[in-house]
């Protein structure tokens, strides 16, 4: 297990795998992404929030359609990416 760095008491792992056990371990599920010493690394839980078990921001809306046939999304920009489910259900 290669634990890069810890950000707020949690670990940051090198490997998806990593976070997402480490996510399973705490009742957790999905992982989000960090960028240490220009590294990727992979954080247990949806966001950093849910890792940390801060309170959440509430969801932010879907996009809209602003009927000239493109979107708008209201939601807010960060700089993680979000990822969910550990399951790796099948797509076609």
């Amino acid at each position: 297990m290669a634990i890069l760095t810890t950000i707020s008491d949690i670990p940051l792992f090198s490997k998806k795998s990593e976070a997402l056990n480490w996510a399973f371990e705490n009742g957790l599920d999905g992982y989000h992404t960090h960028v240490f010493n220009n590294q990727i690394g992979y954080m247990g839980g949806y966001n950093h929030a849910q890792a940390t078990g801060a309170p959440q921001a509430p969801t932010p809306p879907p996009p809209t359609n602003n009927n000239n046939g493109s979107s708008v999304n209201n939601g807010n920009v960060g700089n993680n990416v979000y990822y969910g489910g550990s399951s790796g259900g099948g797509g076609y």
